[in-house]
């Protein structure tokens, strides 16, 4: 009777240890950020297309060989951030279904004027897009803070406010969490982003093939990396073998901008002066008391100020990885305690 029993306890410790292998390795394979989405987009990246890929993240492998041309219009049914902080979107092409990355698209609506599709969880989330135009601080409290990233949650650089009437010029352009737009920009030598909100635009009327920079940028392209090219736009050479890595920081000190409308920035890498795109980078605001973009501590600033969103991502992961581990804890010293009772208590 006592060795059915511990056959028994035996069979149930073995289906316990299985189904915790199996709960675990779905933990893994678990997007914490995934999240259900329903509105369209357009591709519109600067080498006329994106790769159409298994998972969220350029760690995943491409679904077919060619790209996803500019143009062409996709549904998007979730929404995912990869490892890097960039957001991807699950759609339908070609008859398979796979990931885009969102930093190469843009939002879209249908001709008929319905709602746009894009959201407070659109293409733009979290994702800066190149901009050039110019506004006028026009603020109901007189002026403006300029911040350190697009959000009145974030620090501001300066003691002071921007006064109304000023007029910055808008590299870059980013949406809040709320759906406000945030302008990048400059001011006494100081980079920073300003509420949109607070500002009329003005249009620009400088030359558009040569705007003054003087600010540093991260690469953040949704393949893991940027070409360094000889000219502004994909017509031109590339001047090295490999691209600039993601998570490099550069120092733009003009902007170009290339046939189609989208604009390249000049830079130095290694020994080299070339242009990379300003479609798939990040710009880093200066530190506040500092007057210059250029050194590169900045960046692993700009860095933490996403630690608590990366800490957030993997949230869901770890709580799940630790449920398993604590019902595989449980079982087994259930089944200990019942094996050991009945071994050793007194016939």
């Amino acid at each position: 009777m006592k060795k059915k029993i511990l056959s028994t306890l035996l069979v149930l410790l073995l289906t316990i240890l299985t189904t915790a292998c199996v709960l675990a390795d779905a933990a893994f394979d678990y997007y914490p950020n995934d999240s259900a989405a329903n509105y369209d987009i357009m591709v519109s990246a600067s080498d006329g297309g994106c790769n159409f890929r298994y998972g969220p993240g350029v760690e995943y492998d491409k679904i077919i060989s060619q790209m996803i041309p500019n143009g062409t219009v996709l549904h998007v049914n979730r929404e995912a951030q990869a490892n890097n902080g960039n957001y991807w979107a699950y759609v339908q092409y070609s008859g398979y279904w796979g990931w885009v990355a969102l930093s190469q698209c843009t939002s879209y609506s249908a001709p008929s004027g319905g709602q746009s599709s894009g959201g407070s969880s659109g293409a733009n989330t979290n994702t800066p897009e190149h901009a050039c135009y110019d506004v006028k601080v026009s603020a109901p409290d007189g002026g403006l803070n300029l911040r350190y990233d697009a959000g009145v949650d974030y620090a501001r650089l300066m003691d002071y406010m921007i006064p109304n009437g000023t007029v910055l010029h808008i590299h870059f352009r980013k949406m809040a969490a709320n759906g406000n737009y945030w302008g990048f920009t400059e001011y006494q030598g100081m980079w920073g982003w300003v509420a949109l909100t607070q500002a009329t635009d003005i249009g620009f009327s400088g030359d558009r093939n040569n705007v003054y920079a003087d600010y540093d940028i991260k690469v953040a392209a949704p393949d893991g990396g940027v070409n360094f090219r000889s000219g502004p736009g994909t017509e031109y050479n590339t001047l090295i073998n490999s691209m600039i890595s993601n998570g490099t920081v550069l120092h733009v000190t003009s902007e170009s901008v290339a046939a189609n409308g989208n604009f390249w920035g000049y830079t130095q890498y290694g020994s080299q002066y070339g242009y990379v795109t300003l479609n798939q980078v990040e710009p880093i605001a200066a530190l506040s008391g500092s007057s210059t973009t250029s050194s590169s501590n900045k960046a692993v600033g700009h860095q933490e100020h996403h630690i608590s969103s990366t800490h957030t991502a993997h949230a869901g992961m770890s709580t799940s990885l630790l449920g398993t581990f604590l019902i595989l804890f449980a079982g087994v010293a259930v089944v200990a305690g019942m094996a050991a009772y009945l071994l050793f208590r007194k016939k």
